[in-house]
């Protein structure tokens, strides 16, 4: 008995030990859902790429209005003349519009000079007259309209900003139909196009 005893009086002393290891264990063990932090995106990401469609757009879209204006007036064919005067009051419409939105979101584009600069694309092209008036402002039109269509489909597609990706998706459909009535006088004039991109679909 006085053994039985002394074992059952040393497991007392040592239960409270073992209890204690036990609790330490549980508290090292990982808990069973990770709590990780969200991933970290650029603060100036976002703002950035939409900057950059902004100076984009509107330094495009200044290039087409300058070169329609005076395609308004000085090229031969009638027909031209009458789309480049379309041409002019959409750019008009669609650069003022954007820099309205932009100015809304705090973005500031860094645009460059005036496109009617010495030595600009505006600038040889007022120097011509005639047929070659024509060939170059085709040339200018329908290149600078691809060029257009690939960036407002690039932002309409990537951006995170619902306001302009749905003014980027609904400005695409006023340039194609500008470039599809371009492309038969530029195609007619020897100039090569093709345009194989389709502007997203928002419903």
């Amino acid at each position: 008995m006085n053994l039985m005893l002394a074992k059952l009086i040393a497991l007392a002393a040592v239960m409270p030990f073992l209890a204690a290891e036990g609790f330490a264990q549980d508290n090292i063990r990982p808990p069973s859902t990770a709590h990780l932090p969200p991933p970290v995106v650029g603060a100036e990401g976002p703002l950035a790429f939409n900057r950059m469609f902004v100076e984009q757009a509107l330094t495009a879209g200044q290039t087409q209005m300058e070169a329609a204006r005076i395609a308004a007036e000085k090229a031969e064919n009638p027909q031209l003349r009458q789309l480049a005067g379309k041409i002019t009051q959409d750019f008009q419409l669609l650069n003022q519009s954007l820099t309205q939105l932009a100015q809304g979101k705090q973005i500031t584009p860094a645009l460059s000079g005036g496109q009617a600069a010495a030595g600009s694309p505006v600038q040889r092209l007022d120097s011509l007259s005639g047929s070659s008036f024509d060939q170059e402002y085709l040339r200018l039109a329908s290149t600078g309209h691809l060029d257009l269509l690939r960036i407002y489909q690039t932002e309409a597609a990537e951006t995170q900003d619902l306001e302009l990706r749905t003014f980027s998706a609904d400005r695409l459909l006023v340039i194609k139909q500008n470039f599809d009535q371009l492309r038969p006088l530029a195609q007619e004039a020897g100039i090569p196009l093709e345009y194989e991109g389709n502007p997203p679909q928002y419903r």
